[in-house]
């Protein structure tokens, strides 16, 4: 067995483009909690990258557009991208809109690999980058190497040394301090992981160390999940004559939604999404479908969309079959419980106060008076934390900084954590008067291990917290 790491980086800025026709030439960035994850090939030339956050973006690139990342629609408009792929092998994983793992079997795996990669090319008409190994690590760094728009195959027993030429930052499950422990210990690539001794490796990270270890040697013990097409059921009815009375086929339907709630019910499953497909006289076949609002486990719901979508298809001639799909099926409900609430919200509000500090009182008793804290117990917000500011929250509290032998920040701890500094995004000096005297200090706007930004400033020996955004 092949697996195949189909690469599309332009395929979320091409969704985008297609609903704005505006933004096509021009610098567009997708963000996703404040944070860059997909950019134009327009932007690339001024330093934006993915993983870059949307302010230190906007500072380099005074053009770029940035856009909130639409998973959902880019998801839709990946589907008919999965459905290809599904054409070609039964194991398809689509990851995200832009990365698909598929796994293939048999001799003229290569052709087909390259076939398929050309295909949706020519249809979503942007790069598409394929990587061919015997693992999903291998494969997906294959795809995404220097080699864009060719299949970069690695054969079988190089994966090794393949991996030994990978930066550590392809180890994605790495905390910043673990990488920097390993940079002290000389470790730039995955290549010098399988070079250190499996004893000390295994003494110093644990678990981490034979990930690592495993990596080195381009394994990652994650077979490709069948997760394309998702699973569905599907229940038709066949008429006897051709059908016109709107009354028959709404008894048909409602047939074939009792079904169906039947087997989601035996099965304890949920439908996402509900088709309907009616064949009129003469064999042609209209379908409609739509995204349920919540997930379905009973007849009722399933039913109330079918004859949502029998309404849109407009019927101009007599049917002689009906067939209803229930798809996107799943265990969860999407419905939050009701923590500590056994009679479904039926019980007075003292009532269940009653209960939960019941529930506090065993699990303090259990596990220590500090293992469950309310909300009203914790930290209050000061008044300097509610004013307003254009970074985020004003602040002005001492911390411990320690910094590089330039003076340069690296971590810090406030508010009982230890923050790590990603990023410097920018440096600059100020000057206030203070008791009849100016004072100067530095300011450094950076970019922590959490993805937030702070403001600290250093005068003489001191750090104060400035400002914060999280």
């Amino acid at each position: 067995m092949l697996v195949a790491c189909f690469w599309m980086p332009q395929f979320v800025i091409a969704v985008e483009r297609a609903r704005l026709t505006h933004l096509w030439g021009r610098p567009l960035a997708l963000a996703r909690d404040g944070i860059l994850a997909a950019v134009s090939e327009e932007a690339l030339p001024y330093g934006v990258r993915p993983g870059l956050a949307a302010a230190g973006a906007r500072a380099l690139c005074q053009d770029l557009a940035i856009l909130p990342y639409d998973d959902e629609a880019c998801r839709e408009a990946a589907r008919p991208v999965w459905d290809l792929f599904a054409i070609e092998s039964s194991v398809v994983e689509p990851e995200s809109p832009e990365t698909c793992f598929v796994e293939f079997s048999g001799a003229d795996v290569l052709p087909r690999v390259r076939q398929l990669a050309s295909d949706v090319a020519s249809r979503v008409r942007i790069p598409v980058h394929a990587g061919l190994a015997r693992t999903k690590f291998v494969a997906r760094h294959a795809a995404m190497g220097p080699a864009g728009g060719q299949v970069v195959t690695v054969p079988a027993g190089r994966e090794a040394a393949f991996a030994a030429l990978l930066p550590l930052e392809c180890a994605e499950f790495l905390d910043l301090r673990v990488r920097q422990r390993l940079q002290r210990l000389g470790v730039r690539r995955l290549g010098d992981v399988a070079r250190l001794p499996a004893r000390d490796l295994h003494r110093q990270f644990r678990e981490v160390g034979e990930l690592l270890r495993r990596l080195a040697l381009g394994e990652d013990g994650e077979r490709v999940r069948p997760l394309w097409p998702p699973r569905s059921l599907e229940q038709g009815l066949f008429f006897e004559d051709e059908v016109a009375d709107e009354a028959r086929l709404h008894e048909g339907l409602r047939r074939c939604a009792e079904a169906l709630g039947s087997q989601l019910a035996r099965s304890r499953e949920y439908a996402r999404s509900v088709a309907l497909m009616a064949v009129l006289a003469g064999g042609e076949a209209r379908e409609e479908s739509e995204k349920l609002l919540q997930p379905a486990e009973s007849a009722r719901p399933i039913f109330r969309a079918a004859l949502r979508l029998l309404g849109r298809m407009r019927l101009d001639r007599p049917v002689v079959e009906v067939r209803l799909r229930a798809g996107d099926l799943g265990t969860g409900s999407g419905v939050q419980l009701a923590l500590l609430d056994d009679s479904r919200m039926a019980g007075l509000p003292h009532e269940r106060q009653r209960s939960l500090e019941a529930a506090l009182a065993f699990l303090r008793r259990r596990c220590g008076p500090g293992a469950v804290v309310t909300a009203g117990r914790m930290r209050q917000a000061g008044r300097t934390e509610l004013w307003t500011y254009p970074l985020g929250r004003r602040a002005d509290e001492p911390l411990e900084v320690v910094t590089d032998q330039r003076g340069a920040p690296l971590r810090f701890h406030s508010r009982g954590r230890t923050r790590w500094v990603r990023q410097i995004q920018d440096v600059w000096r100020e000057t206030e008067w203070f008791w009849d005297s100016l004072v100067e200090q530095t300011v450094y706007r950076v970019e922590t291990d959490s993805g937030g930004l702070c403001e600290i400033r250093r005068c003489g020996v001191q750090w104060r917290l400035q400002a914060l955004a999280d």
